[in-house]
């Protein structure tokens, strides 16, 4: 293809030379004729009169014929001169309306090259989440194959696809400050492109906009009801202008709106919007399943179950967990799942958890407990310390470790074990404290840590810094 275009260049380049060439070199050539063919019949008038022995005569007509060839001499030369003046603006014009038509090209050619680059940028940033989230798969695909948005449009795209899965991983990491700062960024570049309404309503590029900015409030939501139903929203919305013929992406549609309504199930004050949420919760999770076979999915179903905070709840939680831990695609935050869900059934089973109401300390528990209950504790250390291997960012997988060593040292080990038990509970929430140092989850297993060792002076110091932090979250 080069080549042929070069040809085609090399092609009009000679047209244009042979053009100019011809305006000079015909008037010249014209002027040049008519000058040899006056000299030719001034010499034979000349020698015509002279045979006649008219000299006088000859004279008269030699004068005559040297004004008139002096006349036709200089408009000739004029003639050459005019006709060479327009060869030269002719290649000129030809010359420069050639190099602009080149520039031209050239300009074109590089904005072309620029806004495919954009485009492949976009496409990579978007293809990194693919494995996560069938949003992204879905975006990878349709904006691959469309010829339909400006290029220049990608360049933007790419902002802020780049900004999302720096939030993402973030998330993903549980790095709260990052993922606070990249999702307010997310939100402030997507709400300004979608101010600028260049998109039809819920044509793809509109749609890749609007969930990208439920995706920014949901992030940098962390349990506020009002960005988590604004995002919830837009996903609803969406529903209306998917195709239903790609059940992998509806069932990831599904799951994001019934996962964010359990988060707002879980944090709701009120009674009524609770219950309300919950409905809604349960009404999505269940339309996912059978969709897509996704260990996430399978697990959301499971964290829905257990946010019920009964004994029928966490097990059926567990079943939903043990379902995601067989699935082709798993999560790797199911391990600390796993692990957790059991410890919530022993602190329900051995009424741990409401051992205030009847006055009753960790350290005075009785020793001896059921078997299924020793087997819960065992499994969950076990599972534990596969999700602080695998997950080491998430804070909850220490404070959880921290926890099912503690259970393991008072309940199931001999007296030889405890000891390195307690001091690996201890390590854990020391790491899990400098993680985050006011970190709910982890406040309470070192309060329950120092309960148990017989330490109640730092129990109720840690007990106080509960009720503040409790307090402060009540307000906000």
């Amino acid at each position: 293809m080069i080549g042929k275009k070069n040809k085609r260049k090399e092609s009009s380049n000679a047209g244009n030379k042979i053009l100019v060439i011809c305006s000079i070199a015909v008037p010249c050539i014209i002027c040049i004729a008519q000058i040899v063919i006056n000299e030719f019949n001034f010499k034979n008038m000349y020698i015509w009169a002279k045979e006649n022995e008219n000299y006088i005569g000859a004279e008269n007509i030699f004068n005559n014929l040297i004004e008139d060839d002096f006349i036709n001499s200089g408009l000739a030369v004029i003639t050459i001169a005019v006709s060479v003046w327009v060869g030269l603006n002719i290649y000129n014009n030809c010359k420069e309306s050639y190099l602009e038509k080149q520039l031209e090209e050239l300009k074109n050619k590089h904005l072309e090259v620029e806004n495919e680059y954009h485009k492949q940028l976009f496409l990579k940033e978007v293809e990194q989440t693919e494995s996560m989230y069938e949003l992204s798969k879905y975006f990878f695909d349709a904006f691959r194959n469309n010829d339909q948005i400006e290029k220049e449009e990608y360049r933007d795209f790419y902002q802020i696809e780049r900004t999302f899965v720096k939030c993402v991983k973030a998330y993903e990491k549980g790095e709260k400050v990052a993922v606070e700062l990249y999702s307010e960024k997310l939100n402030k570049i997507v709400f300004q492109k979608i101010e600028n309404e260049i998109f039809e309503q819920w044509s793809l590029g509109d749609m890749y906009l609007k969930l990208r900015l439920s995706d920014a409030m949901y992030y940098h939501a962390d349990n506020n009801e009002k960005e988590l139903q604004d995002s919830v929203k837009i996903y609803e919305e969406a529903m209306n202008y998917i195709e239903r013929k790609n059940s992998e992406f509806v069932g990831y549609m599904e799951n994001t709106i019934g996962y964010t309504y359990l988060k707002l199930y879980r944090d709701c004050g009120s009674k009524q919007k609770k219950e309300e949420y919950r409905k809604k919760a349960e009404e999505y999770l269940n339309y996912v399943q059978g969709k897509n076979h996704k260990g996430r999915y399978l697990q959301n179903m499971g964290a829905y179950f257990e946010s019920l905070n009964t004994i029928d709840g966490y097990k059926k939680a567990l079943e939903w967990y043990h379902e995601a831990l067989r699935a082709k695609n798993i999560d790797k935050k199911i391990y600390n799942l796993l692990g957790a869900v059991m410890l919530k059934i022993v602190e329900s089973e051995m009424e741990i958890n409401v051992r205030f109401k009847n006055n009753i300390l960790l350290d005075s528990f009785d020793r001896a407990i059921d078997a299924q209950i020793k087997i819960y504790i065992s499994d969950a250390y076990i599972w534990l310390h596969v999700a602080v291997n695998i997950t080491p960012w998430l804070i909850n997988t220490h404070y959880n470790l921290a926890k099912a060593a503690l259970y393991y040292a008072m309940f199931v080990a001999g007296k030889n074990e405890r000891n390195n038990l307690l001091k690996e509970a201890e390590l854990r929430i020391k790491i899990a404290e400098k993680m985050e140092p006011g970190n709910i989850g982890m406040l309470f297993t070192k309060r329950n840590y120092y309960e148990a060792i017989g330490d109640l002076n730092n129990a109720i110091e840690v007990n106080k810094k509960i009720k503040k932090r409790l307090e402060i979250k009540n307000n906000e």
